[in-house]
């Protein structure tokens, strides 16, 4: 199976995703609490996400993790 882009995954499969990362040492951890990290990582998705409805098709079921775009 293709990997998505960030802007076709769901917010939760988005963060799980980028802690899978970290876990396999992938992405570099910063000094961040698990929160900051958290919060840091759904601000880069809401980004991608935002690029994605610029350029292509966001699957609805990304859309529903942000109704506030579509107004």
């Amino acid at each position: 199976m293709a990997t998505k882009e960030s802007w076709q995954m769901t917010k939760a499969e988005f963060v799980k995703e980028r802690a899978e990362r970290l876990k396999e040492g992938v992405e570099y951890r910063s000094n961040f609490t698990s929160e900051q990290l958290h919060r840091r990582q759904v601000e880069g998705h809401l980004i991608n996400v935002r690029l994605g409805i610029e350029e292509g098709d966001v699957p609805s079921e990304v859309l529903a993790d942000y109704p506030d775009l579509l107004l």
